[in-house]
Protein backbone atom coordinates (compact mmCIF):
# COMPACT_ATOMS: atom_id res chain seq x y z
CA UNK A 1 0.00 0.00 0.00
CA UNK A 2 1.27 3.48 -1.19
CA UNK A 3 2.34 5.50 2.03
CA UNK A 4 0.96 9.08 2.63
CA UNK A 5 3.91 10.97 3.60
CA UNK A 6 7.89 11.06 2.73
CA UNK A 7 10.50 12.18 4.82
CA UNK A 8 14.09 13.07 3.02
CA UNK A 9 16.34 13.75 6.04
CA UNK A 10 16.64 11.04 8.95
CA UNK A 11 18.77 13.56 11.17
CA UNK A 12 17.63 14.98 14.84
CA UNK A 13 14.84 16.64 13.22
CA UNK A 14 13.62 14.80 10.62
CA UNK A 15 13.36 11.67 12.84
CA UNK A 16 11.65 13.48 15.58
CA UNK A 17 9.03 15.08 13.23
CA UNK A 18 8.95 11.33 11.19
CA UNK A 19 7.88 10.02 15.08
CA UNK A 20 5.22 12.76 15.50
CA UNK A 21 3.35 11.94 12.41
CA UNK A 22 3.20 8.43 12.87
CA UNK A 23 1.95 8.86 16.67
CA UNK A 24 -1.01 10.47 14.87
CA UNK A 25 -1.60 7.50 12.25
CA UNK A 26 0.21 8.66 9.17
CA UNK A 27 1.91 6.41 6.96
CA UNK A 28 5.20 6.98 6.18
CA UNK A 29 8.13 6.25 3.80
CA UNK A 30 11.93 7.34 5.12
CA UNK A 31 14.51 8.33 3.13
CA UNK A 32 18.11 8.80 4.03
CA UNK A 33 21.21 9.01 1.70
CA UNK A 34 23.84 6.24 1.84
CA UNK A 35 27.33 6.95 2.26
CA UNK A 36 29.37 3.42 2.65
CA UNK A 37 31.24 3.75 6.36
CA UNK A 38 29.52 6.88 7.58
CA UNK A 39 25.54 6.61 6.89
CA UNK A 40 24.40 3.35 6.19
CA UNK A 41 20.65 1.49 7.01
CA UNK A 42 20.02 4.58 8.67
CA UNK A 43 16.15 4.91 8.05
CA UNK A 44 15.81 0.86 8.51
CA UNK A 45 17.50 1.40 11.93
CA UNK A 46 14.99 4.18 13.34
CA UNK A 47 12.05 1.87 12.20
CA UNK A 48 13.61 -0.74 14.51
CA UNK A 49 14.22 1.17 17.29
CA UNK A 50 11.03 3.48 17.71
CA UNK A 51 7.51 1.69 17.94
CA UNK A 52 5.91 4.00 16.53
CA UNK A 53 8.00 3.77 13.43
CA UNK A 54 7.67 0.10 12.92
CA UNK A 55 5.15 0.46 10.46
CA UNK A 56 6.97 3.20 8.16
CA UNK A 57 9.30 2.24 4.74
CA UNK A 58 12.61 3.11 4.87
CA UNK A 59 14.44 3.62 1.31
CA UNK A 60 17.95 4.42 0.02
CA UNK A 61 17.10 4.73 -3.15
CA UNK A 62 15.46 7.66 -3.89
CA UNK A 63 13.43 6.60 -7.01
CA UNK A 64 12.14 3.94 -4.52
CA UNK A 65 11.17 6.18 -2.04
CA UNK A 66 9.51 7.94 -4.26
CA UNK A 67 7.07 5.42 -5.78
CA UNK A 68 6.10 4.17 -2.67
CA UNK A 69 3.90 7.65 -2.21
CA UNK A 70 0.22 7.87 -2.97
CA UNK A 71 -0.55 10.54 -5.36
CA UNK A 72 -0.08 13.61 -5.22
CA UNK A 73 3.15 12.89 -3.42
CA UNK A 74 3.86 14.99 -0.59
CA UNK A 75 7.44 14.48 0.35
CA UNK A 76 9.05 17.04 3.57
CA UNK A 77 12.66 17.34 3.08
CA UNK A 78 14.60 17.86 6.43
CA UNK A 79 18.31 18.51 5.60
CA UNK A 80 20.71 21.25 5.72
CA UNK A 81 19.71 24.08 4.27
CA UNK A 82 21.87 25.36 1.19
CA UNK A 83 23.56 23.59 -1.56
CA UNK A 84 21.98 20.47 -0.04
CA UNK A 85 18.50 21.67 -0.83
CA UNK A 86 19.06 22.24 -4.52
CA UNK A 87 21.46 19.19 -4.84
CA UNK A 88 18.35 17.19 -3.62
CA UNK A 89 15.09 18.85 -5.34
CA UNK A 90 17.49 18.20 -8.71
CA UNK A 91 17.45 15.05 -7.86
CA UNK A 92 13.92 14.59 -6.80
CA UNK A 93 12.46 16.60 -9.69
CA UNK A 94 12.60 14.02 -12.78
CA UNK A 95 10.67 11.64 -10.43
CA UNK A 96 7.81 13.74 -9.72
CA UNK A 97 4.41 14.76 -11.42
CA UNK A 98 2.40 17.76 -11.76
CA UNK A 99 0.49 18.00 -8.53
CA UNK A 100 3.08 16.65 -6.40
CA UNK A 101 4.29 19.06 -3.01
CA UNK A 102 7.86 19.31 -1.65
CA UNK A 103 7.49 20.99 1.93
CA UNK A 104 11.35 22.27 2.45
CA UNK A 105 11.02 22.17 6.32
CA UNK A 106 14.88 23.29 7.11
CA UNK A 107 16.17 26.92 7.87
CA UNK A 108 16.00 27.80 4.15
CA UNK A 109 17.04 31.63 3.51
CA UNK A 110 13.50 33.12 1.88
CA UNK A 111 15.06 33.56 -1.45
CA UNK A 112 16.16 30.63 -2.23
CA UNK A 113 12.86 28.72 -1.39
CA UNK A 114 11.40 31.95 -3.66
CA UNK A 115 13.52 30.63 -6.27
CA UNK A 116 13.02 27.01 -5.79
CA UNK A 117 9.24 27.77 -5.44
CA UNK A 118 9.73 29.71 -9.13
CA UNK A 119 11.66 26.73 -10.63
CA UNK A 120 9.26 23.60 -9.43
CA UNK A 121 6.40 25.90 -10.77
CA UNK A 122 7.60 25.68 -14.44
CA UNK A 123 7.04 22.11 -13.63
CA UNK A 124 3.93 22.84 -12.17
CA UNK A 125 5.07 20.81 -9.22
CA UNK A 126 3.72 22.59 -5.67
CA UNK A 127 6.00 23.97 -2.75
CA UNK A 128 5.55 24.89 0.69
CA UNK A 129 8.49 26.56 2.76
CA UNK A 130 7.61 25.57 6.38
CA UNK A 131 8.93 27.48 9.18
CA UNK A 132 9.72 24.55 12.43
CA UNK A 133 10.75 25.96 15.57
CA UNK A 134 10.54 24.12 18.82
CA UNK A 135 13.75 22.30 18.72
CA UNK A 136 13.65 18.47 19.30
CA UNK A 137 11.31 18.35 21.78
CA UNK A 138 8.76 20.52 19.83
CA UNK A 139 9.39 18.24 16.40
CA UNK A 140 8.38 15.25 18.66
CA UNK A 141 5.67 16.67 20.45
CA UNK A 142 3.98 20.02 19.07
CA UNK A 143 5.87 22.65 17.17
CA UNK A 144 5.11 25.83 16.18
CA UNK A 145 4.64 25.67 11.99
CA UNK A 146 4.90 28.67 9.72
CA UNK A 147 4.37 27.95 6.33
CA UNK A 148 4.67 29.92 3.17
CA UNK A 149 3.36 29.20 -0.08
CA UNK A 150 0.31 29.15 -2.39
CA UNK A 151 -3.38 27.96 -0.67
CA UNK A 152 -3.40 25.03 -3.20
CA UNK A 153 0.16 24.06 -1.97
CA UNK A 154 -0.77 24.50 2.06
CA UNK A 155 -4.58 22.73 1.55
CA UNK A 156 -2.26 19.95 0.36
CA UNK A 157 -0.02 20.07 3.45
CA UNK A 158 -2.71 21.03 5.87
CA UNK A 159 -3.50 17.72 7.16
CA UNK A 160 -0.46 16.59 8.06
CA UNK A 161 0.51 19.86 9.43
CA UNK A 162 -2.43 20.16 11.81
CA UNK A 163 -1.62 16.85 13.47
CA UNK A 164 1.48 17.50 14.52
CA UNK A 165 1.09 21.20 15.57
CA UNK A 166 1.23 22.54 19.46
CA UNK A 167 -1.61 23.70 21.17
CA UNK A 168 -1.73 27.26 22.06
CA UNK A 169 -2.69 28.77 25.68
CA UNK A 170 -6.12 29.51 23.58
CA UNK A 171 -6.60 26.16 22.54
CA UNK A 172 -5.43 27.34 19.20
CA UNK A 173 -3.10 25.20 16.85
CA UNK A 174 0.50 26.79 16.29
CA UNK A 175 0.39 26.86 12.80
CA UNK A 176 -0.29 29.80 10.11
CA UNK A 177 -0.25 29.85 6.50
CA UNK A 178 2.01 32.97 6.99
CA UNK A 179 1.07 34.09 3.25
CA UNK A 180 2.70 33.65 -0.32
CA UNK A 181 6.50 32.61 -1.67
CA UNK A 182 8.91 32.96 1.38
CA UNK A 183 7.04 34.39 3.83
CA UNK A 184 6.88 31.14 6.13
CA UNK A 185 10.76 30.92 5.81
CA UNK A 186 11.35 34.96 6.44
CA UNK A 187 9.54 34.68 9.58
CA UNK A 188 11.06 31.84 10.69
CA UNK A 189 14.02 33.57 10.02
CA UNK A 190 13.16 36.42 12.19
CA UNK A 191 12.14 34.70 14.64
CA UNK A 192 15.60 32.93 15.05
CA UNK A 193 16.67 36.36 15.46
CA UNK A 194 14.67 37.35 18.28
CA UNK A 195 15.66 34.04 19.84
CA UNK A 196 19.31 35.42 20.05
CA UNK A 197 18.89 38.12 21.58
CA UNK A 198 16.96 36.73 24.00
CA UNK A 199 19.15 34.30 24.69
CA UNK A 200 21.66 37.06 24.79
CA UNK A 201 19.80 38.89 27.00
CA UNK A 202 19.64 36.39 29.47
CA UNK A 203 23.20 35.50 29.54
CA UNK A 204 24.11 38.99 30.33
CA UNK A 205 21.61 39.06 33.47
CA UNK A 206 23.17 35.60 34.60
CA UNK A 207 27.17 37.23 34.41
CA UNK A 208 25.62 40.33 36.10
CA UNK A 209 24.90 37.98 39.10
CA UNK A 210 27.80 36.07 39.00
CA UNK A 211 30.13 38.44 38.67
CA UNK A 212 29.14 41.82 40.51
CA UNK A 213 26.41 40.62 42.11
CA UNK A 214 28.25 37.20 43.93
CA UNK A 215 25.71 35.09 43.70
CA UNK A 216 25.98 31.25 43.26
CA UNK A 217 24.57 29.17 40.36
CA UNK A 218 21.54 28.14 43.08
CA UNK A 219 20.56 31.25 43.71
CA UNK A 220 20.85 32.86 40.15
CA UNK A 221 19.03 29.98 39.22
CA UNK A 222 16.31 31.06 41.90
CA UNK A 223 16.23 34.89 41.17
CA UNK A 224 15.44 33.42 37.12
CA UNK A 225 12.55 31.00 38.11
CA UNK A 226 10.84 34.01 40.02
CA UNK A 227 10.94 36.12 37.53
CA UNK A 228 9.56 33.02 35.18
CA UNK A 229 7.24 33.12 37.76
CA UNK A 230 6.22 36.85 37.08
CA UNK A 231 5.09 38.67 33.30
CA UNK A 232 8.66 37.60 32.24
CA UNK A 233 7.61 33.98 31.49
CA UNK A 234 9.87 32.41 28.92
CA UNK A 235 10.87 28.72 27.98
CA UNK A 236 14.24 30.20 27.89
CA UNK A 237 14.37 31.62 31.75
CA UNK A 238 12.62 27.91 32.58
CA UNK A 239 15.43 26.15 30.76
CA UNK A 240 18.35 28.52 31.68
CA UNK A 241 17.54 27.64 35.28
CA UNK A 242 17.64 24.06 34.88
CA UNK A 243 20.99 24.05 33.13
CA UNK A 244 22.49 26.47 36.35
CA UNK A 245 21.04 23.90 38.26
CA UNK A 246 22.62 20.36 36.35
CA UNK A 247 25.40 18.93 38.84
CA UNK A 248 26.78 15.47 38.30
CA UNK A 249 29.43 13.68 40.20
CA UNK A 250 32.22 16.42 38.36
CA UNK A 251 29.94 19.42 40.02
CA UNK A 252 28.10 21.77 37.97
CA UNK A 253 27.83 21.13 34.42
CA UNK A 254 27.84 25.10 33.41
CA UNK A 255 31.13 25.05 34.85
CA UNK A 256 33.10 22.04 32.33
CA UNK A 257 31.77 24.02 28.81
CA UNK A 258 33.85 26.27 27.03
CA UNK A 259 32.69 29.88 26.81
CA UNK A 260 32.50 29.92 23.19
CA UNK A 261 29.07 30.11 21.33
CA UNK A 262 28.04 28.77 18.09
CA UNK A 263 25.94 29.94 15.18
CA UNK A 264 24.05 29.49 12.02
CA UNK A 265 23.01 31.35 9.35
CA UNK A 266 19.58 32.63 10.44
CA UNK A 267 20.59 35.20 13.11
CA UNK A 268 23.15 36.54 10.40
CA UNK A 269 20.77 36.74 7.47
CA UNK A 270 18.46 38.87 9.35
CA UNK A 271 20.57 41.45 10.15
CA UNK A 272 21.55 41.54 6.27
CA UNK A 273 17.90 41.69 5.24
CA UNK A 274 17.41 44.34 7.43
CA UNK A 275 20.89 46.09 6.71
CA UNK A 276 19.82 46.29 3.51
CA UNK A 277 16.59 47.47 3.47
CA UNK A 278 17.30 50.31 6.44
CA UNK A 279 15.87 47.49 9.66
CA UNK A 280 17.80 49.18 12.76
CA UNK A 281 18.50 45.40 14.27
CA UNK A 282 20.61 46.54 17.04
CA UNK A 283 19.43 43.42 19.17
CA UNK A 284 20.51 40.78 16.93
CA UNK A 285 23.37 42.10 15.82
CA UNK A 286 24.56 42.74 19.51
CA UNK A 287 23.91 39.14 20.06
CA UNK A 288 25.21 37.68 17.02
CA UNK A 289 29.20 39.87 17.55
CA UNK A 290 28.86 38.65 21.12
CA UNK A 291 28.94 34.95 19.97
CA UNK A 292 31.38 36.12 17.20
CA UNK A 293 34.05 37.27 19.45
CA UNK A 294 33.24 34.33 21.87
CA UNK A 295 34.87 32.57 19.46
CA UNK A 296 38.12 34.63 19.63
CA UNK A 297 39.65 32.55 22.58
CA UNK A 298 42.90 32.75 22.42
CA UNK A 299 42.73 36.21 21.63
CA UNK A 300 40.68 36.84 24.43
CA UNK A 301 43.06 35.04 26.83
CA UNK A 302 46.31 36.84 25.47
CA UNK A 303 44.76 40.53 26.03
CA UNK A 304 43.57 39.51 29.40
CA UNK A 305 46.84 39.73 30.50
CA UNK A 306 46.63 43.59 29.88
CA UNK A 307 43.16 44.09 30.83
CA UNK A 308 42.88 45.81 33.93
CA UNK A 309 39.86 45.20 35.72
CA UNK A 310 38.97 45.57 39.39
CA UNK A 311 35.66 44.79 40.96
CA UNK A 312 33.72 47.56 42.97
CA UNK A 313 30.65 46.33 45.09
CA UNK A 314 27.28 47.28 42.95
CA UNK A 315 24.42 48.30 44.71
CA UNK A 316 21.83 47.05 42.26
CA UNK A 317 18.92 44.55 43.21
CA UNK A 318 17.66 41.61 41.39
CA UNK A 319 14.50 43.66 40.67
CA UNK A 320 16.03 46.61 39.30
CA UNK A 321 18.20 44.12 37.17
CA UNK A 322 15.02 42.31 36.10
CA UNK A 323 13.50 45.69 35.30
CA UNK A 324 16.66 46.27 32.88
CA UNK A 325 16.07 42.86 30.97
CA UNK A 326 12.13 43.38 30.23
CA UNK A 327 13.48 46.65 28.83
CA UNK A 328 15.84 45.03 26.73
CA UNK A 329 12.87 42.00 25.50
CA UNK A 330 10.41 44.69 24.25
CA UNK A 331 12.66 46.58 22.56
CA UNK A 332 13.89 43.13 21.28
CA UNK A 333 10.57 41.95 19.76
CA UNK A 334 9.23 45.76 18.87
CA UNK A 335 12.57 45.83 16.20
CA UNK A 336 11.61 42.39 14.95
CA UNK A 337 8.52 42.93 14.54
CA UNK A 338 8.81 46.14 12.69
CA UNK A 339 10.78 44.74 10.22
CA UNK A 340 8.20 41.62 9.73
CA UNK A 341 5.31 44.43 9.27
CA UNK A 342 7.98 46.69 6.80
CA UNK A 343 8.60 43.37 4.56
CA UNK A 344 5.19 42.66 4.47
CA UNK A 345 4.14 45.46 3.08
CA UNK A 346 6.95 45.88 0.77
CA UNK A 347 6.37 42.20 -0.89
CA UNK A 348 2.56 42.17 0.07
CA UNK A 349 2.39 39.28 2.08
CA UNK A 350 0.00 40.24 4.71
CA UNK A 351 1.00 38.72 7.13
CA UNK A 352 -1.06 39.26 10.52
CA UNK A 353 1.68 40.09 13.77
CA UNK A 354 -1.01 38.70 15.97
CA UNK A 355 -1.94 35.62 14.94
CA UNK A 356 2.36 35.16 14.55
CA UNK A 357 2.38 35.99 18.31
CA UNK A 358 -0.21 32.85 18.80
CA UNK A 359 1.56 30.86 16.53
CA UNK A 360 4.95 31.32 18.79
CA UNK A 361 2.78 31.34 22.15
CA UNK A 362 3.08 27.68 21.97
CA UNK A 363 5.93 25.20 20.85
CA UNK A 364 8.55 27.45 19.88
CA UNK A 365 11.71 28.23 21.73
CA UNK A 366 10.85 32.05 22.02
CA UNK A 367 7.05 31.29 23.81
CA UNK A 368 6.76 33.60 26.50
CA UNK A 369 3.57 35.43 28.43
CA UNK A 370 5.41 38.36 26.50
CA UNK A 371 3.79 37.49 22.96
CA UNK A 372 0.30 36.67 24.59
CA UNK A 373 0.70 40.32 26.04
CA UNK A 374 1.50 41.99 22.57
CA UNK A 375 -1.28 39.50 20.70
CA UNK A 376 -3.35 42.21 21.41
CA UNK A 377 -1.12 45.31 20.71
CA UNK A 378 -0.13 44.54 17.24
CA UNK A 379 -3.70 43.59 16.25
CA UNK A 380 -3.76 45.76 12.87
CA UNK A 381 -1.38 48.64 12.59
CA UNK A 382 2.00 48.14 14.32
CA UNK A 383 2.12 51.46 16.58
CA UNK A 384 5.35 52.77 17.85
CA UNK A 385 7.14 50.52 20.69
CA UNK A 386 3.89 48.72 20.34
CA UNK A 387 1.31 51.19 22.45
CA UNK A 388 0.99 53.72 24.92
CA UNK A 389 1.01 51.26 28.30
CA UNK A 390 4.32 49.66 26.83
CA UNK A 391 5.90 53.42 26.35
CA UNK A 392 5.36 54.12 29.61
CA UNK A 393 6.32 50.37 30.99
CA UNK A 394 10.11 51.09 29.28
CA UNK A 395 10.40 54.82 30.38
CA UNK A 396 9.16 53.82 33.99
CA UNK A 397 12.06 50.74 33.62
CA UNK A 398 14.62 53.28 31.94
CA UNK A 399 16.63 54.38 34.95
CA UNK A 400 17.18 50.54 36.24
CA UNK A 401 18.65 50.27 32.99
CA UNK A 402 20.82 52.55 33.02
CA UNK A 403 21.93 51.94 36.40
CA UNK A 404 22.56 48.43 35.80
CA UNK A 405 24.60 49.26 32.73
CA UNK A 406 26.49 51.86 34.37
CA UNK A 407 27.78 49.41 37.05
CA UNK A 408 28.38 47.03 34.43
CA UNK A 409 30.60 49.77 33.07
CA UNK A 410 32.54 50.37 35.78
CA UNK A 411 33.37 47.16 36.51
CA UNK A 412 34.29 46.12 32.77
CA UNK A 413 31.47 43.89 32.14
CA UNK A 414 30.07 43.77 28.55
CA UNK A 415 26.51 43.89 28.12
CA UNK A 416 26.21 44.69 25.19
CA UNK A 417 22.81 43.43 24.73
CA UNK A 418 21.25 45.81 27.28
CA UNK A 419 22.85 48.56 25.62
CA UNK A 420 22.13 47.97 22.28
CA UNK A 421 18.63 48.34 23.55
CA UNK A 422 19.36 51.80 25.86
CA UNK A 423 21.05 53.15 23.36
CA UNK A 424 18.61 52.37 20.28
CA UNK A 425 15.59 53.76 23.24
CA UNK A 426 17.66 56.87 23.50
CA UNK A 427 18.08 57.29 19.68
CA UNK A 428 13.90 56.87 18.74
CA UNK A 429 12.98 59.12 21.45
CA UNK A 430 15.75 61.86 20.33
CA UNK A 431 13.84 64.70 18.69
CA UNK A 432 16.84 66.25 17.54
CA UNK A 433 19.92 63.96 16.24
CA UNK A 434 23.20 64.23 14.89
CA UNK A 435 22.01 63.19 11.28
CA UNK A 436 22.17 66.63 9.88
CA UNK A 437 25.86 66.85 10.09
CA UNK A 438 26.43 63.38 8.80
CA UNK A 439 24.02 63.72 5.86
CA UNK A 440 26.06 67.71 5.71
CA UNK A 441 29.00 65.43 5.36
CA UNK A 442 27.77 63.41 2.95
CA UNK A 443 26.94 66.16 0.59
CA UNK A 444 29.76 67.86 0.93
CA UNK A 445 32.27 65.21 -0.14
CA UNK A 446 30.10 63.37 -2.34
CA UNK A 447 27.58 65.92 -3.89
CA UNK A 448 24.42 63.32 -2.29
CA UNK A 449 22.27 66.35 -1.69
CA UNK A 450 20.69 67.55 1.60
CA UNK A 451 17.11 68.31 2.87
CA UNK A 452 16.43 71.92 4.32
CA UNK A 453 13.91 72.30 6.99
CA UNK A 454 12.04 74.36 5.21
CA UNK A 455 11.86 72.34 2.18
CA UNK A 456 11.99 68.96 3.32
CA UNK A 457 10.80 67.19 0.34
CA UNK A 458 13.46 68.80 -1.97
CA UNK A 459 16.59 67.68 -2.11
CA UNK A 460 19.05 70.65 -2.45
CA UNK A 461 22.50 70.75 -3.56
CA UNK A 462 24.61 73.25 -1.32
CA UNK A 463 27.38 74.70 -2.65
CA UNK A 464 29.84 74.58 0.19
CA UNK A 465 32.79 76.37 0.47
CA UNK A 466 36.02 74.17 -0.86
Amino acid sequence: MKKQLGIVGMGVMGRSLARNWAKNGHSLSLYNRRISGSEEGVALALTQQFEELRQAAAYEELSDFVASLEQPRKIVLMVTAGPAVDELIAELRPLLQPGDLIIEAGNAHYLDTERRMSMLNVHKINMLGLGVSGGEQGALNGASLMAGGTPSAYALAEPFLKSIAAKTPSGQLALKHIGPGGSGHFVKMVHNAIEYAEMQAIAEAFEFMYTLMGLDYDAIAQVLEAWNGSSQQSYLLEITSRILRTKNEQGYVIDRIADRAAYNQTGAATLVEGALWGAPLSMVASALFARFISNKKAQRQELAQYAERSLEAVSVSPDELKQAYAFTRIINHYQHFEMIAAFSERLGWKVNLSDLCAVWSSGCIIRSTLLQQLMPKVNGQLSVLFDKAAREELFAQKPSVKKVISAAMENDLPLSSMQAALIYYQQLTQEQSSAALVQAQRDYFGAHGVYLKQSAENLTFYPWPK
